[in-house]
C-alpha cells in the first residue's frame, strides 16, 4: 500500500470512531489543483473524518497561465502591487510571482464564491492539511470556534454588532512574534 492508501484507511478508522453525529454542512472550500489527485483524496479523507459534508473544490488557476498584464487589466492585481512584488525576496523569479498571483486570485475567488453562498459560515482550507493534533482534539477545538462563530453570527442577524468576520488558522513560517495555539485543548 502506498502512503496515501494507509493514511486515508487510518483516516476512514477513525471517522467511524469518531462517529457522525457531529457534522458541519456549511460550505468548506479546499484549495486544490486539478493534477494533485493526491492531495484532493487526503483533503477529502481528512476533512471527511472530521464531519465536514459539504466539500468544494473550485477550480484553481495554473501559474502557467498567469499573464500579468492581463491580471492586472482584469483588476486582480495593480501595476503598484505587482511591483511591490519585487521587494520579495522569495518571489523575485517570475516563476514564483506567477505561483503566488495564482494562488491570490484563486483564494479570492473561493471566497467570491462562498460570500455569494446563501451560508452565513464558511471555511477555506488549503489541500495540503497535516494534523498536529489528534482528530478527535481537533474536532472538538472546531465545535467550539465555529459555536463562538456561529453565535456571532446568529446575534449579527438579530442586530448586534459582529465580533468575528474571519478566523484565519495557520501555522506561521514567517515573521511572527506569536502563533496561538488554537486547536490544542
Amino acid at each position: 500500500k502506498t502512503w496515501l492508501q494507509r493514511e486515508c484507511a487510518a483516516l476512514a478508522a477513525q471517522e467511524q470512531t469518531l462517529g457522525h453525529h457531529d457534522t458541519f454542512d456549511f460550505p468548506a472550500f479546499v484549495m486544490n489543483l486539478g493534477h494533485r489527485k493526491d492531495r484532493r483524496e487526503h483533503s477529502e479523507a481528512l476533512l471527511g473524518a472530521l464531519g465536514f459534508t459539504n466539500l468544494i473544490f473550485p477550480e484553481t488557476i495554473l501559474a502557467a497561465d498567469i499573464n500579468f498584464d492581463d491580471t492586472i487589466a482584469q483588476g486582480w492585481l495593480t501595476r503598484a502591487s505587482f511591483n511591490g512584488l519585487n521587494d520579495r525576496v522569495h518571489l523575485r523569479k517570475d516563476s514564483a510571482k506567477r505561483a503566488y498571483v495564482a494562488n491570490t486570485i484563486g483564494h479570492l475567488s473561493a471566497l467570491r464564491q462562498a460570500l455569494e453562498s446563501s451560508s452565513d459560515v464558511f471555511v477555506v482550507f488549503e489541500d495540503d492539511l497535516l494534523p498536529t493534533a489528534s482528530l478527535f482534539q481537533i474536532k472538538q477545538a472546531l465545535r467550539r470556534l465555529l459555536a463562538a462563530l456561529t453565535s456571532q453570527v446568529s446575534h449579527h442577524n438579530t442586530g448586534t454588532e459582529r465580533l468575528i468576520d474571519m478566523l484565519y488558522l495557520e501555522y506561521c513560517y514567517e515573521n511572527c512574534t506569536h502563533t496561538p495555539l488554537l486547536l490544542l485543548p
